[in-house]
């Protein structure tokens, strides 16, 4: 009988963040309202208000708002609101380029920019790193298998949204 050579291998398990979207598409009327009624709420954004700090009102005051448009909990607070902000900053971001490197806006980026123009001073632009705009996380643990009584390496990878896990089941194979 010949010898068995055990080789490694590897298990990989990929799983992907689902994107949160709203439970139904508002309306261009629906969105000019939420603008003037986030003008009239400023504590959901200014932070220097009093009432920033105070979740409980925060939380009260948008739930209130997604039932009154009939609206799942969480879809103007978590989904909506961040996502028109983030658009917002990026839209300023490359408006400061000048010349043939300004792209030319859509209605949907010019209607942005002139109903977010409010909330502008309260945009803090963090740093950005350069190079890759993907980071990317490694960890390397070796685990203790009971059932089997061997030391297992264990590696898991996240790139973004995508998470990617691999499993060493030859004890101590070097990396």
């Amino acid at each position: 009988m010949g010898k068995i050579i055990q080789k490694p291998c590897l298990i990989f398990q990929a799983e992907f963040k689902s994107r949160k979207t709203l439970s139904r598409t508002l309306t261009q009327d629906e969105e000019d309202n939420l603008v003037v009624w986030l003008r009239e709420n400023s504590f959901l954004y200014d932070k220097s208000s009093a009432d920033f700090k105070l979740k409980e009102k925060k939380n009260r005051t948008w739930a209130l708002k997604e039932a009154d448009m009939g609206l799942n909990a969480g879809d103007l607070s978590s989904i909506w609101y961040p996502n028109m902000r983030t658009q917002y900053s990026k839209l300023v971001k490359s408006s400061n380029k000048s010349g043939s490197g300004a792209p030319e806006r859509t209605a949907r980026q010019q209607w942005l920019l002139d109903s977010f123009a409010f909330i502008k001073p309260f945009l803090v632009q963090l740093r950005t790193t350069r190079g890759s705009k993907v980071a990317f996380l490694y960890f390397n643990i070796n685990r203790y298998d009971l059932k089997n009584r061997r030391t297992i390496n264990y590696i898991e990878i996240t790139c973004g949204l995508l998470m990617i896990q691999a499993l060493l089941l030859v004890p101590n194979f070097p990396f």
